[in-house]
């Protein structure tokens, strides 16, 4: 018997029956073992068995090794959480309400009219956009009973791609814009590093357009700081924080308008 099955605390339970274990909940983890070795049987099981939190064995009782369960992934460590906490909070203290209070003035200008938010991001800042747009065009909407239409440009898959593959990534949003994008509207861009390319393009087409820019940021604002009409810096250069800023910031402006 492997090192798994020589833990100090073990408990045993019948996979075959739905229920619970002496350690509480269980899944049937017998139809999990016979779907990875009846469709794989060129597996070498005892290698199979060596690798998972749990012994296996031929009468199909499973021995799990609780050790194990409990201390996959780094264990809680509480003073790194208490300084994420610190951090967190002392970039949201850093944030300048007065801008904040600019970006709801607009976003409650044009609640009910025909204008549109246009919001855009990549990667993690393309997930808030989406969330944000949600969170204006249904929630926010709802509760102040008037339609606000808030749409994330990259959630646009097909017309993204098109532009991609036609002409390149770092012009997409700008020609998507150009094609959407009416006098008065909005477009609010988030970027952490205030650098991407794709975003700076667009931000450049909205002198023509007519469009009024607002930038959510982090680190030193980066180019986007010269590019828009009004924004909204994390002051911080980590990263994560910057995100978990932003999210907070969208939330708040969509709970106060």
């Amino acid at each position: 018997m492997g090192p798994i099955a020589q833990s100090v605390e073990q408990r045993t339970f019948n996979p075959w029956v739905d229920g619970s274990s002496p350690s509480g909940p269980t899944i049937n983890l017998f139809l999990f073992y016979s779907v990875l070795v009846g469709f794989h049987r060129d597996i070498d099981e005892p290698r199979i068995e060596s690798s998972l939190p749990y012994q296996i064995h031929k009468s199909c009782v499973v021995t799990f090794n609780l050790d194990l369960l409990y201390q996959r992934g780094p264990e809680m460590n509480q003073s790194s959480w208490s300084k994420y906490q610190s951090d967190l909070s002392g970039a949201l203290f850093g944030v300048s309400l007065p801008n904040i209070e600019s970006a709801l003035a607009i976003f409650r200008e044009i609640a009910d009219t025909d204008r549109t938010i246009w919001v855009i991001g990549n990667g993690g800042s393309a997930a808030t956009a989406s969330h944000f747009c949600v969170d204006l065009s249904k929630g926010c909407a709802m509760r102040i009973q008037k339609t606000i239409r808030a749409l994330p440009l990259m959630d646009l898959v097909p017309i993204q791609s098109a532009w991609s593959n036609d002409e390149s990534y770092v012009k997409a949003l700008e020609l998507s814009l150009r094609n959407f994008a009416r006098v008065g509207d909005i477009l609010f861009a988030i970027s952490g590093s205030g650098n991407s390319i794709n975003i700076l393009n667009a931000l450049k087409a909205t002198k023509e357009l007519g469009v009024y820019t607002i930038g959510l940021t982090g680190f030193g604002g980066g180019q986007m700081s010269n590019l828009v009409d009004l924004e909204i810096n994390v002051p911080s250069t980590d990263m994560q924080i910057i995100e978990d800023a932003h999210h907070a910031i969208c939330h708040y402006i969509s709970r106060q308008i």
